[in-house]
């Protein structure tokens, strides 16, 4: 069996047959082999369809096939070729890293301003409601102030008409020349009592005073101002006391004195 690469040759066109013709009928020289084998190898060339360019390699007296050389050329391409596109395919490798490794840089940049964005956003949001809070919390307050002070001013309404109608009374008392003190009368006898002690004890201020004012102009002499301020006291004392107890009973608050 022949060997892979090797060309058949049919038994009458053998090159060594058909060298052995040619030397039988020429004369024995170097030459004469060499074109001998150069005859059967553009034979074989012609019966293996190899194109006439690729011409058959001739080492000493070894003849090289045509193919045999062209299945050499294709290994050294196949090498060539599979060496290209192993560093095609390490450019193409790295160059997809690179957009990713970028890609990926973009994409936690963009990540992280949007955690920053949504930490901004939701103390922002925090400090509008606490806002809101404190403002509803004042708008509740000014409604009841207002409600307040919408009741005060209906009252001091009320108390305005009732001071309107006493005064035109009082008017119309003086333009009759009626006594004033006959328009205050206590409808009970303990708020009449009270009446009486409240107008004795505001009569007794008015006393002590007009003495301090006679004691500082030397119209009366000191002894004289003391023994008129004890007496004064003590009554206005007593007056007090009875006073407190009256409204105690009638359940009235107790009044303030200077």
């Amino acid at each position: 069996m022949p060997a892979p690469g090797s060309v058949m040759f049919p038994p009458t066109l053998r090159p060594d047959h058909h060298a052995s013709s040619v030397a039988a009928s020429a004369a024995p020289s170097s030459s004469g082999v060499t074109s001998g084998m150069a005859s059967a190898n553009a034979y074989a060339i012609h019966n293996a369809g190899v194109a006439p360019s690729a011409q058959p390699l001739v080492s000493g007296n070894t003849l090289i096939s045509p193919i045999s050389q062209a299945n050499s050329g294709s290994s050294a391409g196949a090498g060539a070729g599979g060496s290209g596109s192993l560093e095609a395919t390490t450019v193409k490798a790295s160059l997809v890293s690179a957009v990713e490794d970028k890609l990926r840089r973009q994409l936690a940049e963009s990540q992280r301003d949007a955690q920053d964005d949504v930490a901004q956003l939701s103390c922002t949001q925090s400090e509008l409601l606490d806002g809101s809070q404190r403002l509803q919390h004042i708008v509740d307050e000014m409604t009841a102030k207002q409600n307040e002070l919408s009741a005060t001013v209906e009252e001091l309404d009320s108390r305005q008409a009732e001071i309107k109608a006493m005064n035109d009374r009082l008017e119309k008392l003086v333009d009759q020349n009626e006594d004033v003190d006959s328009i205050v009368v206590a409808e009970f006898p303990l708020h009449r009592q009270l009446l009486d002690l409240l107008a004795e004890d505001n009569a007794i201020d008015d006393t002590l005073y007009y003495l301090s004012e006679g004691l500082r102009r030397n119209a009366i002499k000191l002894d004289v101002f003391l023994k008129h301020v004890r007496e004064l006291s003590r009554r206005q004392y007593f007056l007090r006391a009875m006073t407190a107890k009256a409204q105690t009973t009638a359940s009235m608050s107790s009044p303030t004195w200077d």
